[in-house]
């Protein structure tokens, strides 16, 4: 210490030292995202971290009931987020889903289908949600759709589309359930975000689906009409004409890297249209 009062230099060099870290925190925080393509994991975690004008609302315990109704109230307490985006940005799209959406096995988040559309669009993606979660199946995440759509993304500045994909883990529940459990996440992300586009994917089964698949996406595609968003079906799609193991992981629910490709061709095309 008596070294450093003696030579103002070394006491400069010290304090410089000290804060050091500090501006490097910041700086690290505050840096321009890389520039590369819509859709690579780099831009989708700008995408996410741009888009956030703080910490997401505090969500209780799972099964409490406190993170559905403290979020709920919260965000209808507050003053919907302004638009961050400047001229010319690419358009956000918002992906709220399952195992399909966010990735699975040897399939990364950045290689699902949904992060592959939004590159295939151009666009940016912010994909929220988790595996094994519905509209009221909570997961090993411990959360719905409702949920999810609360704590990863309602408090974001309103995205240009927002896709909810799923049906896929609600077949404990009855269609009509589901149904109205579908309704008011569209109820609550109208009156959040009025003017995105929001649209429905009806649940994803590569192979033949359960008679309850086909339910549960004549429910949702029935709310979409009532609520006036889009609905997409995938199951009016034949996605395996070969050998399954091309498009079909060895679980023989969930998608290749191949499988999600076509997954993703499919929806930047009914996005485009």
């Amino acid at each position: 210490m008596r070294d450093l009062v003696r030579s103002p230099l070394t006491a400069s060099a010290a304090l410089i030292l000290a804060i050091c870290p500090v501006i490097s925190g910041c700086t690290a925080s505050a840096a321009p995202p890389p520039s590369g393509i819509p859709g690579h994991p780099a831009a989708a975690s700008h995408a996410a971290a741009s888009h956030a004008p703080g910490p997401a609302p505090s969500a209780g315990p799972p099964g409490s009931g406190l993170g559905q109704s403290s979020a709920s109230s919260t965000r209808r307490s507050l003053p919907a987020p302004p638009d961050r985006r400047e001229p010319g940005a690419a358009p956000v799209m918002m992906v709220l889903g399952d195992s399909f959406t966010v990735g699975s096995g040897p399939v990364p988040r950045w290689r699902a289908y949904a992060c592959q559309a939004a590159r295939l669009l151009g666009w940016q993606p912010v994909v929220a949600g988790a595996g094994g979660t519905g509209y009221l199946n909570r997961g090993r995440a411990g959360r719905t759709f409702q949920q999810s759509y609360e704590e990863e993304l309602a408090w974001r500045p309103a995205p240009d589309v927002l896709v909810v994909s799923g049906g896929h883990n609600d077949q404990r529940w009855s269609a009509e359930q589901v149904g109205r459990a579908a309704a008011r996440l569209v109820r609550d992300v109208r009156v959040g975000w009025p003017a995105t586009r929001v649209v429905l994917v009806g649940p994803i089964w590569l192979e033949a689906a359960p008679a309850k698949a086909l339910r549960i996406r004549d429910t949702l595609a029935a709310v979409a009409r009532r609520e006036g968003v889009e609905f997409l079906d995938p199951l009016r799609r034949r996605w395996v004409s070969g050998d399954p193991s091309v498009v079909v992981l060895p679980d023989g629910v969930h998608p290749t890297p191949a499988g999600h490709l076509m997954l993703a061709r499919w929806l930047a095309r009914s996005l485009r249209s």
